[in-house]
């Protein structure tokens, strides 16, 4: 168990029954980390400034891998036909053969596995998408099973006409 962890179930700040479900998971030492109970208001502001100094400190926080379970169903059911204008070698092209799916949260979603995908999904590229363009302002890899499947970018709709520009073959 990471530092950060172990000060937080000892600031009393799980619940029991979450500390029992961690143990009966294995996520959790029964003989190992004690909650405090009853502690004084000096006891929980040490807890807080050690807590704050693992935050600060940077190697306690774990990379978070940010899962949707929803998108491979997505992509089954209603992945469309994109087209992407991206930059490459000073020139601009059009990248056909890609695939994509418009989440809830207005983000456009692609497979990693399509050809393109990576120079697709990178800040400035322009996605053609129902007849409208989107630029993509960021980009974050989502993963199933540990394993990153996903690029969804966070794009804005432009008024913009995309000139015609030699396809990528």
């Amino acid at each position: 168990m990471r530092k950060l962890s172990e000060k937080i179930v000892e600031a009393g700040l799980v619940p029991k029954h979450a500390l029992q479900l961690m143990e009966r998971w294995r996520l959790l030492d029964p003989a190992g980390v004690q909650a405090q109970e009853d502690a004084t208001q000096e006891q929980l502001l040490s807890f807080v400034k050690e807590i704050d100094a693992l935050l600060e400190d940077g190697t306690e926080m774990p990379e978070i891998c940010e899962t949707d379970l929803d998108l491979a169903r997505q992509f089954r059911e209603s992945a469309q036909p994109v087209v992407v204008v991206a930059e490459g070698s000073g020139q601009d092209f059009r990248l056909t053969g890609l695939t994509a799916v418009v989440g809830r949260d207005g983000r456009i979603t692609l497979r990693r596995v399509d050809r393109w995908a990576e120079y697709a999904a990178r800040p400035g590229s322009k996605i053609l998408l129902e007849g409208k363009t989107f630029e993509v302002q960021s980009v974050e890899v989502r993963y199933i099973n540990e394993v990153p499947e996903f690029y969804s970018c966070n794009v804005r709709e432009i008024h913009a006409e995309v000139r015609a520009l030699p396809e990528n073959g």
